[in-house]
């Protein structure tokens, strides 16, 4: 394989990981404490937030990650009606 198809599928499998998603930007910048919200958000807290907010984001499991950034677009929608600008 060339080298820029290389380069191609290397970009491809960090969009798919999640490594180039501002959620996951924001899960690897944020403290434990934001982490617990953005599991409250998604709908898991409790027990089943205490492995997950120690795990890395590309180490969510998928459907994880899409509750978590479904609890965000929830979120900014009930803030955005209730906070209008």
């Amino acid at each position: 394989m060339s080298a820029a198809a290389d380069a191609c599928f290397a970009r491809c499998f960090e969009i798919l990981k999640g490594r180039r998603s501002k959620t996951g930007r924001a899960w690897r910048e944020g403290s434990t404490r934001d982490r617990r919200l953005l599991l409250a958000l998604s709908g898991r807290a409790g027990l089943n937030a205490l492995t997950a907010v120690d795990m890395d984001w590309e180490e969510l499991p998928e459907p994880v990650r899409a509750q978590i950034v479904a609890g965000l677009r929830r979120f900014k929608r009930w803030a955005d009606e209730v906070c209008p600008e």
